[in-house]
């Protein structure tokens, strides 16, 4: 896949792209029915559940992502993936990892540990 921009208008392509590659992992990947909700997916890994949100930043001025968002509000769920689309990187945090952010701008060195750590989805 290319890297391209998702605005926020487009999160459920992140959320697509996300579950492709879950299931490319060997995942499933349900979808709940009702909208607005703070788990965007549920992922089975055979034998435990995962609830996940998915976001997607914008790209600001300097071409840093950031995404602002009071990340608080996914404190019960398990992971918080975050979608940098023009750079094509996922970095995957636990909820209690992110829950005090209000925001996050994406750097791959300041985010090393977080950067495609798709396994950790599994491992948790």
């Amino acid at each position: 896949m290319t890297a391209f921009d998702i605005n926020s208008q487009n999160g459920a392509a992140a959320e697509l792209l996300a579950a492709a590659k879950l299931t490319r992992m060997g995942l499933t990947v349900a979808f709940p029915f009702v909208a607005q909700q703070a788990c965007d997916m549920i992922v089975f890994d055979g034998e435990k559940f995962s609830t996940i949100q998915i976001k997607s930043g914008t790209t600001q001025r300097h071409g840093r992502t950031r995404i602002s968002e009071d990340f608080s509000k996914y404190k019960h769920l398990d992971f918080v993936i975050c979608y940098d689309g023009p750079n094509d990187d996922w970095y995957i945090f636990t909820s209690a990892e992110i829950s005090d952010r209000r925001s996050i701008q994406f750097s791959r060195k300041r985010h090393a540990a977080f950067l495609e750590r798709w396994d950790k989805i599994t491992t948790e």
